[in-house]
């Protein structure tokens, strides 16, 4: 409805389609207006020096979560990996205890950096208002071509194909392979691991006739990639704060504005850090005689 008036159906396929499905993950026809605008409103029209499109050229953990551990150990925090929390210990007024399989540990703040399933099944009895709405897919595509095969850059998006948008991983160091993504449902979910790399086979053989059959091929499916960004999604998405003093929400899917994107991750993650800097200043002032 968003479009319908405004603008025409080539625009809106070429264009807004595919735009709304990258930021959204979730296609037109159900997809949120407001967050859609939110997106487009804070990429081309926001402080600044608006948004940058960047390509990492390294993986994502030596990117991101690497450094944020780093910086942790180096200022006196500890981390603990791969253990799996399994019960959080509500208290109001009181430190939280954390249990996993081998321990337990209690902490004055608790920070919930967790997906909405795994978020629901720790805080099962607080009255956190999580959304029980779908969760969308992303599916991708790895095609281990010869290193002489390449793109003309290092991402081109696709109209009226399954595959939507393929990536060159030469800039990551890996010559020859093309990932090829795919977001948000659609007619791929319905073809198993082998017909689906056939099918992008076939039509990246169509655009690029020169290609070879590719050496190696891989499919990853991340079923509950996002949250299901549709209409009326934001009066479903909770605040940073939990209800339980001490425990907070962080996680792309706490309202803020934005669909389920690493920036809104951030940005919930800075949200806390600064709710729990000033609960702990609150608690430390003197008390007015």
């Amino acid at each position: 409805m968003l479009l319908a008036e405004k603008q025409s159906p080539r625009l809106i396929h070429y264009l807004w389609e595919p735009l709304c499905l990258a930021s959204l993950n979730t296609g037109i026809q159900t997809g949120s207006a407001t967050l859609f605008l939110n997106v487009l409103q804070e990429a081309f029209t926001g402080p600044g020096d608006h948004s940058d499109l960047l390509i990492p050229v390294t993986d994502l953990g030596s990117l991101l979560p690497r450094p944020a551990l780093d910086y942790i150990e180096k200022h006196g925090g500890d981390i603990h990996l791969s253990q799996r929390i399994e019960t959080v210990q509500p208290r109001p007024g009181q430190r939280q205890t954390l249990q996993w399989e081998t321990g337990e540990a209690m902490f004055d703040h608790v920070v919930l950096a967790t997906p909405p399933g795994a978020t629901r099944r720790l805080l099962p009895d607080t009255g956190v208002a999580l959304s029980a709405a779908a969760e969308d897919p992303v599916c991708t595509v790895y095609l281990q071509f010869p290193e002489q095969v390449r793109l003309s850059q290092p991402m081109l998006g696709l109209v009226d194909h399954i595959g939507q948008w393929l990536f060159d991983r030469r800039v990551c160091g890996q010559p020859g392979l093309i990932a090829v993504v795919i977001s948000g449902q659609g007619p791929h979910m319905e073809l198993d691991n082998e017909r689906l790399t056939l099918r992008i086979i076939d039509e990246l053989q169509t655009l690029f006739q020169d290609w070879p059959f590719p050496d190696q091929t891989l499919v990853v499916r991340e079923k509950r990639a996002t949250f299901h960004a549709g209409v009326g999604i934001e009066q479903h998405r909770p605040s940073p704060a939990s209800g339980v003093p001490g425990i907070w929400l962080a996680g792309d899917f706490v309202a803020n504005g934005l669909p389920a994107t690493l920036e809104g991750a951030v940005r919930n993650g800075e949200r806390c850090a600064r709710a729990i800097v000033d609960a702990c200043r609150d608690r430390t002032l003197p008390k007015a005689v």
